[in-house]
């Protein structure tokens, strides 16, 4: 027995190596584009999750945290490379690379669509929790990069820059009745004798 457990540890040493031993390549960087940017409650935008990967990765898997009561994440497109995979958690986004490992600068991870909701100012955070395998950049060659990230950052001002429609149909209207109480008095005035 104790004979079958030495052979079963000498087995999954490999394994166990190929997924837990850091890299010995360049990290990968991940960024955010933009990395800071100012919106209007209300305005919906786009942020890309980009990186940059010296050594070639076979799929990623990063968190993204941002303030939830300023920032409403209302779509995620992860970039054409990859496969789109489900994570864990709620904020867990990532990818696959299929048929072959992917490399290079400017690699598209996802692109961020944002709702803003509130005025304030939100930091973006990309991450990863090195104890989950479904989270890092998996290298071709085996293990996982290291990773050196950037965050963002989103303010969020109070009112919008350009007015609602229904603002604009009242002060039309409110013009609309000026004029016609002028060109009434008006008319009042040269027809009283």
């Amino acid at each position: 027995m104790a004979n079958n457990s030495k052979s079963c540890k000498r087995r999954l040493l490999p394994l166990f190596l190929y997924l837990a031993v850091p890299a010995l390549a360049n990290p990968v960087a991940v960024g955010l584009s933009p990395t800071q940017t100012t919106h209007a409650v209300g305005d919906t935008f786009t942020i890309d999750l980009s990186a940059q990967i010296p050594s070639p990765v076979i799929g990623w898997g990063l968190d993204l945290d941002f303030d939830h009561t300023i920032l409403l994440l209302s779509n995620v497109v992860i970039g054409p490379s990859w496969f789109s995979t489900i994570g864990t958690e709620p904020n867990d986004y990532g990818g696959l690379a299929f048929p072959s490992a992917i490399s290079g600068p400017d690699t598209l991870l996802a692109a961020l669509t944002f709702t803003a909701i509130q005025p304030g100012s939100s930091s973006l955070t990309a991450s990863f929790d090195s104890v989950n395998l479904n989270e890092g950049f998996a290298l071709e060659t085996g293990g996982f990069a290291d990773v050196v990230f950037t965050d963002g950052v989103v303010d969020v001002q109070g009112t919008s820059a350009v007015p609602e429609p229904n603002t604009r149909l009242l002060l039309a209207l409110a013009l609309g009745v000026i004029g016609f109480i002028g060109r009434d008095r008006n008319s009042r005035s040269t027809t009283s004798p």
